[in-house]
């Protein structure tokens, strides 16, 4: 087992092994990846058929909360009837937890192809100066 950085606002620590009892999809939870490399670490959140008018990521205290919401349709003036239905475009939410390694004023996001890509850059941690101290 291992430990990320980054983990969901689920209070699960990624990177455990999750039981079966775990393995069952939360409802509007959307999928995601999380990469990590040397200049930080990036999410790959699936957001199949909305725009980039429709979602909002927004970073309040210590928490990225991304939200997907579809606009509202206006009701066709030829009524139609949908025999079978498999796919809903529902509002989705997910929250993830940025600890203080995760510079939060430089996240960067864009949505390509259906997948929302998130880059949080880590900081750079501050270079200490030499001081000399004079001995008495």
């Amino acid at each position: 087992m291992y430990f990320t950085t980054i983990k969901p606002a689920i209070r699960r620590p990624l990177g455990f092994y999750q039981s079966k009892v775990d393995t069952a999809p939360i409802p509007n939870k959307p999928l995601y990846n999380i990469i990590q490399n040397d200049s930080g670490w990036n999410l790959e959140i699936a957001l199949p058929g909305f725009s980039k008018e429709e979602i909002h990521v927004d970073i309040k205290q210590d928490q990225l909360i991304i939200k997907a919401i579809p606009a509202v349709t206006e009701k066709q003036t030829n009524p139609t009837k949908t025999y079978y239905k498999e796919f809903i475009l529902n509002e989705k939410t997910i929250q993830f937890h940025l600890n203080d390694q995760m510079d939060a004023a430089e996240v960067q996001a864009k949505l390509e192809n259906g997948i929302l890509q998130i880059h949080i850059p880590s900081k750079t941690p501050a270079e200490s100066s030499a001081v000399r101290i004079e001995v008495k």
